[in-house]
């Protein structure tokens, strides 16, 4: 699915899906992209989601594939279901923020590699999480990196890097954390 020009909304309620292995692929060249109330899910494949402005995400799965969010505004996370899901890795790109602190980004993914420009990075795991070789990184202004745990272990591959403070936070589980760094 693609947009040269204007905002490309998934309506409510409505869903795209795969059985197979293919990718799912949603641009937006020059505005946003609103998935707040639709589902976009593939059994093998992977799901890409390439915004030129913001993106306001409702839920994506990918049972056995990658995801990847490219986002030059902000990540919005809207309702309190799941919003990311895989069992491969998940890479997230945002030139402005990843969710909010009133709305973190629920995710269930196995891998994670998370990186902003500028904002914070705002996210709840409901389970066990790697933070890959990209790590966690939040510059520029508002660069505060906040995630919480809700069980499992977190296993650090990656670096955490942020220009504000970094709040981790385990409801219960173990973590093997490597560096850490708040300029």
């Amino acid at each position: 699915i693609a947009l040269n020009t204007g905002t490309l909304t998934l309506a409510p309620n409505q869903a795209i899906t795969t059985q197979g292995s293919g990718t799912i692929v949603v641009v937006s060249q020059t505005g946003e992209i609103v998935l707040t109330a639709a589902q976009i899910e593939t059994e093998l494949g992977s799901i890409e989601v390439h915004s030129a402005s913001d993106l306001h995400l409702g839920e994506l799965a990918s049972h056995s594939g990658n995801l990847l969010l490219q986002v030059t505004g902000a990540l919005f996370a809207h309702g309190s279901s799941t919003h990311l899901s895989s069992l491969g890795s998940t890479q997230i790109e945002s030139g402005w923020g990843i969710a909010l602190v009133t709305s973190p980004l629920i995710i269930d993914v196995t891998e994670l590699g998370a990186t902003t420009d500028a904002g914070a990075i705002h996210l709840q795991s409901v389970d066990a999480l790697t933070l890959g070789s990209d790590g966690l990184k939040a510059a520029g202004q508002g660069g505060v990196i906040a995630l919480q745990l809700l069980q499992g272990n977190l296993t650090q591959q990656g670096d955490i890097l942020a220009s504000g403070d970094i709040s981790l936070t385990l409801n219960i589980g173990d973590a093997e954390l490597g560096s850490l760094q708040s300029e």
